[in-house]
């Protein structure tokens, strides 16, 4: 995981390097916030974490089993939405229910 100083810069850079997408989490898939199309934790991987020490947002970015290239900002402490296990274990993120 890198530290980077703003989400702003994190995100600028990604973009120059074809990471052009915006990605959102919808429960078990993740969403293409411009198409609306959904992959499933088995058609895509992430590539690499940045996190924001100044928000606690964490920047991930994505590329799909079909070469799409973008980004997935998220907090987990602001999170309000459900998510599936396996998402959890893609991200790697703090699941309380395993505590």
């Amino acid at each position: 995981m890198t530290k980077t100083s703003t989400l702003e810069t994190s995100i600028a850079k990604l973009r120059k390097n074809e990471y052009t997408i915006d990605f959102e989490i919808r429960f078990d898939a993740l969403q293409n916030q411009t198409t609306e199309k959904s992959f499933t934790t088995d058609e895509f991987e992430c590539d690499q974490v940045f996190y924001d020490s100044a928000t606690g947002e964490y920047v991930f970015t994505i590329e799909t089993f079909n070469q799409q290239k973008g980004v997935l900002v998220h907090n987990h402490k602001t999170y309000k939405h459900p998510i599936s296990i396996e998402m959890i274990d893609k991200f790697n993120l703090p699941n309380k229910s395993k505590l």
